[in-house]
């Protein structure tokens, strides 16, 4: 259920319920329950009788999206995002190289690397393994589906099959890894290419790194 704080509706409030019932008469109207009263069993929380004038403001998930996406320009951090030019800057670009030199020096099938976006659930997860390094992504699939499409056009036009390739979380997220047997400088630019075509890194956007031992 989506409400606004605000007289310029630009403050969004959500609320998750949970449909209970329907009742029908003079008027009629659906009943709600908040989510977490309902997850917990209580029979006794307040119920949400919703009108037909009202209905507007429940929400299914796709229409949710799209209410919020109208809003996006507005976020402080987020806001000015989208009129940026995508691209993979030379501090990034030396971000990742430093830390794909320092996997393959260490060659340690117990490390790891992760790098991220600074603002954004995009990374991508890197390990050595028998003389390559395995680069893993957990991608949105449900949400957005051509990021899937790109990293597999980048890994297919390698010539390289996923290494692991299914679904998790209710077939939300698509877990994929490549095994990449390439040097350092063109494993970096695989993951510059990731980055860059498949997250639509933007010029103002920070990659972060964590090399875990």
């Amino acid at each position: 259920m989506v409400g606004y704080v605000d007289t310029d509706l630009l403050i969004p409030t959500i609320d998750t319920i949970i449909f209970i019932d329907f009742v029908e008469g003079d008027r009629e109207y659906w009943l709600f329950q908040d989510a977490d009263a309902f997850a917990g069993g209580d029979a006794n929380s307040d119920l949400y009788a919703i009108y037909e004038n009202q209905l507007y403001s429940i929400l299914d998930i796709e229409d949710l999206r799209i209410k919020l996406k109208g809003l996006a320009h507005l976020h402080p951090i987020k806001g000015n995002s989208t009129n940026r030019e995508i691209k993979l800057t030379d501090k990034n670009r030396k971000i990742i190289s430093a830390q794909i030199k320092r996997l393959y020096k260490e060659r340690n099938p117990d490390d790891s690397i992760t790098v991220t976006t600074n603002y954004r659930d995009k990374g991508v997860s890197i390990n050595y393994e028998d003389g390559s390094v395995v680069i893993a992504m957990f991608v949105s699939c449900k949400e957005e589906p051509e990021e899937e499409h790109e990293i597999r056009e980048i890994f297919k036009q390698l010539g390289l099959a996923p290494k692991t390739d299914y679904l998790s979380q209710k077939d939300r997220v698509r877990i994929l890894s490549y095994s990449v047997h390439k040097s350092p400088e063109e494993v970096s630019n695989i993951i510059g290419d990731i980055f860059l075509r498949a997250y639509k890194i933007r010029d103002n956007e920070k990659l972060n790194t964590h090399y875990r031992l």
